[in-house]
């Protein structure tokens, strides 16, 4: 499932694989409805397996070199086919109300939260993190990255200008008992 959601019920957020809003977006300044936009399409692609769309998403600066874009390219395909292999579906990948924007020397960046539950014959695994949008020309073009993992040292490769500020929440990954 996507969805767009407001608190921290589990139970509230767990169906079949959708698109969904709780709450009126229309509030949302356009910086963070764009940047929602551009996470939407992301949740699309990373529960579809699309990793062509994936690394289009991804900011430009993420990668000092063609190589290293080319090698990140194949650990999603390798991770995609461990998936396969393990007969890994997500069951929910709901994204949270973005964060207001920050604005970091031309960029623009908004963080956006999720939960993600991923089903497989290994179990039920839920992880809590957040993406990251950034529009590196100031909001007319969004890109889009995975912010788990991610502190203040690579920000500041991917993010020209970044210091400090961002609040990117620690990543939470936790086995779901299952019936």
């Amino acid at each position: 499932m996507i969805r767009l959601f407001r608190g921290s019920s589990v139970a509230a957020l767990m169906g079949a694989l959708s698109i969904s809003f709780v709450g009126s977006t229309s509030a949302q300044i356009p910086e963070e409805t764009a940047a929602l936009a551009a996470a939407q399409a992301w949740v699309k692609a990373v529960t579809t397996r699309d990793v062509d769309a994936q690394m289009k998403l991804l900011p430009p600066t993420m990668f000092a070199k063609d190589a290293e874009r080319d090698r990140a390219k194949q650990m999603r395909l390798h991770d995609n086919e461990r998936a396969v292999i393990k007969n890994a579906k997500f069951t929910m990948f709901g994204l949270g109300p973005p964060m207001p924007s920050i604005k970091v020397g031309k960029a623009l960046v908004v963080v956006i939260p999720y939960k993600a539950v991923v089903d497989s014959s290994e179990g039920k695994m839920q992880t809590d993190s957040s993406l990251i949008a950034v529009a590196l020309d100031g909001g007319g073009h969004w890109n889009v990255f995975d912010g788990s993992g991610h502190g203040a040292r690579s920000l500041k490769t991917i993010i020209p200008g970044y210091t400090t500020g961002l609040n990117v929440p620690v990543v939470r990954s936790m086995v779901l008992k299952t019936e």
